[in-house]
């Protein structure tokens, strides 16, 4: 799943698509290297961004739609990255006037269990949704997540077990789930997450997608901190690469589809190549 930062503040890549030529650039870069899925984000839910209103959400999602987006429709997936019903609904509908044939998603970082998801599920047949770990208290607090945070140890478990009885009369196929590394969490509940997930995934005991974004967290970039605490914020991101490869290769054993989350592809590739070595 490649990311497109649609955002002028986007903590690791704000305002590089910021003209149709990159953001032409970009869907020619994921689609030569076998992307599947593309992620659309138009608002930064990094916790020291201010929120968006509906408005200058929706005017810029306007802007991009008003693009040629003839080799976005190329993709087997479109990911919409919001928390909105209004802009998820928006991208649809004017996906769908294009005849895209593919498969469109909700990527939902609120991680509210109300009925709006629910309800455009079953408006929407070919739209399916991600339920993410996310503790905060309505849908408009998303991207202040960490002020949302459990003390102990995190019960992923019982957490997604409250979707599944939510989301029970829709196909379990369309509701995927996301851990959401680095909402809700601080360092020491995401390295235990990144340890048990794989384990958290099998016992479910069904097929259902996971989606899996490690790419360019803070988390990551401490342990290059911890090494050489005198590294500029661009060495840090790319050092941080290093570890996502390896950290991909503990999923090794999964039988469920994993949508690794990336801004590089190349990342996934590499440690796809790293494993057939062994």
């Amino acid at each position: 799943m490649g990311v497109m930062n649609l955002t002028p503040n986007s903590f690791s890549d704000g305002n590089c698509l910021s003209t149709d030529a990159a953001i032409q650039e970009r869907f020619q870069h994921l689609f030569n290297n076998q992307v599947e899925a593309v992620d659309l984000g138009f608002e930064s839910t990094a916790p020291m961004n201010a929120s968006l209103s509906l408005e200058q959400e929706l005017e810029r999602v306007h802007s991009f739609l008003d693009l040629d987006l003839s080799l976005l429709l190329k993709f087997k997936i479109i990911s919409i990255d919001t928390y909105r019903l209004q802009v998820v609904e928006t991208i649809l509908l004017a996906l769908l006037k294009q005849n895209f044939s593919g498969r469109l998603l909700w990527n939902d970082i609120s991680g509210q269990l109300d009925g709006e998801a629910l309800l455009l599920l079953q408006k929407y047949s070919n739209l399916d949704y991600v339920f993410c770990h996310n503790l905060s208290n309505s849908r408009e607090t998303g991207s202040a997540h960490m002020t949302y945070k459990s003390n102990g140890p995190l019960d992923l478990k019982a957490y997604f077990l409250k979707a599944l009885d939510h989301f029970k009369t829709i196909d379990s196929d369309r509701v995927w789930f996301d851990p959401c590394f680095g909402f809700s969490k601080d360092q020491g509940q995401n390295i235990e997450l990144l340890k048990e997930l794989p384990h958290l995934i099998a016992s479910f005991g069904d097929s259902r997608p996971w989606v899996v974004g490690l790419s360019r967290k803070s988390f990551m970039r401490s342990f290059i901190e911890e090494i050489d605490g005198n590294l500029t914020r661009e060495e840090l991101l790319s050092y941080s690469e290093y570890f996502h490869i390896l950290a991909i290769s503990h999923f090794r054993n999964v039988s469920n589809p994993l949508y690794f989350r990336v801004h590089n592809p190349l990342v996934v590739t590499v440690s796809d190549k790293f494993l057939h070595l062994f």
